[in-house]
């Protein structure tokens, strides 16, 4: 119940709440393009400076086990994302080549703010798993191939283009390795009042993000009514079936509660910044209607509301039960 509460009051839902409420009442907070863009690369670079300090003290051992995770998560999520859609839901098969992409990589937003609420939750975040977190974006690639070999088979033929690797290293992610390495260089030492300030601020950008995706997810919302059942139906199930996955893989892996919850977190987010544009580009006749809403509209939302207390609880539940 403390966890749920931390969750539900702290500033990010409750920023993510207000964007939503004053989209809705017709009330919009103009924030530019270009500073939010600034504002998750920012934020994005911080995390991976804090995540670089900690990865200074990790060992050579968890690093393996890290890594083992974060290759098994790379392949299953975009082929288990595209099973489910092309199979299950019975989406086309350029469709569930697009929601793979999205289902396949990780939200930079989902990650911002499992990172935050870790510590409103108290729970402790190994270094490592920020470079997880990034290279977990190489899951696009993998349903990209998926997409390709399902269309070749369908119609011996394909529209698809390669996307560049600068691409899907962009949106801030490459800054989060820069910020990992300058961490890791930084290590333990402190930097008193500044660090304090760069705190506070960086806690601001976040909010103001947060309350700008709220407004866009408002908007995705109103499609929901004309947006199919088996869409809402996936976007809900996607991220049930990647938390337990990400945090039951993280726990075996050994790795600390609150690094099982942000891995958790991400493995049932989807991505609506970074993948969107490379779909565009390499399934252009996929329906934005169907991926967008599904992942921004429905899967965002309730990872934020309601989804990030509950795999945390998750992640405590895997470590009372391997621990015995």
């Amino acid at each position: 119940m403390n966890i749920l509460l931390a969750s539900l009051l702290s500033p990010i839902t409750l920023s993510f709440v207000a964007g939503m409420i004053a989209a809705l009442i017709g009330f919009e907070i103009m924030v530019p393009k270009r500073a939010l863009q600034l504002f998750a690369n920012l934020l994005l670079f911080s995390i991976g400076i804090d995540g670089g300090r900690g990865l200074a003290t990790s060992h050579l051992g968890d690093i393996g086990a890290g890594l083992a995770v974060t290759l098994a998560l790379i392949l299953l999520l975009p082929a288990l994302s595209y099973v489910i859609a092309r199979y299950l839901m019975g989406f086309a098969v350029v469709d569930s080549a697009a929601l793979a992409m999205l289902y396949g990589s990780v939200s930079s937003a989902v990650l911002m703010a499992a990172y935050a609420e870790s510590r409103d939750m108290n729970l402790e975040v190994d270094g490592l798993v920020i470079g997880m977190v990034a290279l977990m974006e190489l899951g696009v690639l993998v349903a990209l191939l998926i997409g390709i070999f399902a269309l070749r088979r369908e119609t011996r033929a394909t529209s698809a283009q390669h996307p560049d690797l600068a691409d899907i290293a962009g949106g801030g992610f490459l800054l989060l390795f820069v910020g990992l390495l300058l961490g890791w260089w930084i290590g333990d030492r402190e930097f008193g009042r500044i660090e304090t300030v760069v705190n506070l601020t960086l806690t601001a950008m976040l909010v103001l993000f947060m309350i700008e995706m709220g407004m866009v997810t408002a908007g995705e919302l109103r499609k929901l009514r004309t947006s199919a059942a088996r869409a809402v139906g996936f976007a809900l199930l996607m991220p049930v079936l990647g938390g337990i996955l990400g945090t039951l893989l993280a726990s075996l892996a050994g790795l600390s509660s609150g690094s099982v919850f942000v891995l958790g977190a991400v493995a049932a987010s989807a991505s609506f910044i970074n993948a969107p544009p490379l779909v565009r580009t390499s399934f252009p006749t996929a329906n934005p209607s169907v991926y967008l809403t599904c992942a921004l509209g429905v899967t965002f939302p309730v990872l934020l509301l309601v989804g990030l207390p509950l795999i945390a609880q998750l992640a405590l539940l895997w470590e009372r039960i391997i621990d015995g």
